[in-house]
């Protein structure tokens, strides 16, 4: 007896996924069965809903068409693609009686990828890609709501399963996606910022590539003594260029303590050769302020901007602000 879980229930499993709510979680790579029994019952689901915070109906992939049922409380699609051996990871079974188990296998982080890809827009399946390989989950309850966790995948993990998985339905949008997903953004706005940069000009974008985000940057000793450490990390940062981004969403409200180290730490890179390109929520509160912004910072990267292709893209610049003023 099996259950498949796959996206997007697996997806927004992972999103909230945090391995200190998941200490007794097998998460074990698990292949796929070509043939199993689908175990549809409804104590079960409710209870696989209610032990990972999981919205109905639960998405489930099921071994053919004859097999394939919808209700309230799940719905099933039906893949005809071998799966790659590592799309499946395996979670703690549910005792069904002495003598039988009913195991669970979720998609892996890679598979709702390919699988959100095959269904999402364009700009929602690069920021789900984001949200993979970020370094915080979004939890109400926290101060900011959100809190910080350890990368549950990576682009290098993400394009290595799309390798593996050749042939399957989506694999040709989740690769053109792919190239414009970045690792370790560490908020929603870091996010909303790279997207801003890294999509051309034809997507609403600015054609700005090469950065890393949350880049650790270990200075000189000169440059560590102002600082009082021997690293720091800026939210965006190109080291061929050596620009550092750096955002502030609450520049009118910033402590004392927070704005001595904001100075301390442009000095320090300013010592080190950085240059140092702020960014506050003023600079990208309208269409006018972001082609500002984000023309000043391809001028500071030494990157020519064609003013006129830059009205042609208005339009599609308007699109996706839209959007990400919705995420």
């Amino acid at each position: 007896m099996l259950i498949p879980v796959v996206y997007p229930s697996a997806g927004t499993f992972w999103l909230n996924f945090d391995m200190r709510n998941f200490r007794n979680t097998l998460l074990q790579p698990a292949d796929l069965p070509k043939q199993y029994e689908l175990f549809l019952n409804k104590e079960i689901i409710q209870e696989l809903l209610s032990k990972y915070n999981l919205s109905a109906p639960l998405k489930l992939l099921a071994p053919d068409s004859n097999a394939r049922r919808s209700n309230r409380l799940y719905s099933c699609i039906t893949r005809a693609e071998r799966y790659p051996s590592d799309a499946f990871l395996e979670l703690e079974p549910f005792v069904i009686d002495r003598d039988a188990v009913c195991r669970i296998l979720l998609a892996c982080p890679e598979l709702c990828f390919l699988q959100a890809a095959a269904g999402l827009s364009f700009y929602e399946t690069i920021k789900f890609g984001y949200d993979l390989c970020a370094m915080y989950r979004l939890d109400k309850t926290a101060e900011h709501g959100q809190r910080s966790r350890i990368q549950i995948t990576d682009i290098s993990s993400l394009s290595g399963f799309l390798d593996r998985a050749e042939g399957i339905y989506g694999i040709k949008n989740a690769r053109h996606s792919l190239k414009f997903v970045r690792n370790c953004s560490n908020s929603p706005m870091e996010t909303r910022l790279a997207m801003l940069q890294i999509l051309p000009f034809s997507y609403g974008g600015f054609s700005i590539d090469g950065q890393k985000l949350n880049m650790e940057i270990f200075l000189s000793e000169k440059a560590a003594a102002v600082a009082g450490r021997k690293s720091v990390t800026c939210d965006m940062a190109w080291e061929r260029e050596m620009v550092a981004v750096e955002y502030d969403s609450n520049e009118t409200h910033l402590t004392v303590s927070q704005h001595d180290w904001d100075k301390r730490k442009a000095t320090a890179l300013a010592i080190d050769g950085y240059k140092v390109f702020p960014i506050t929520s003023r600079m990208v509160s309208s269409l006018q302020e972001i082609e500002k912004t984000f023309t000043a910072l391809r001028k500071l990267l030494g990157r020519r901007t064609d003013i006129r292709r830059l009205a042609e893209s208005r339009e599609k610049r308007e699109e996706l602000i839209r959007y990400l003023r919705t995420v």
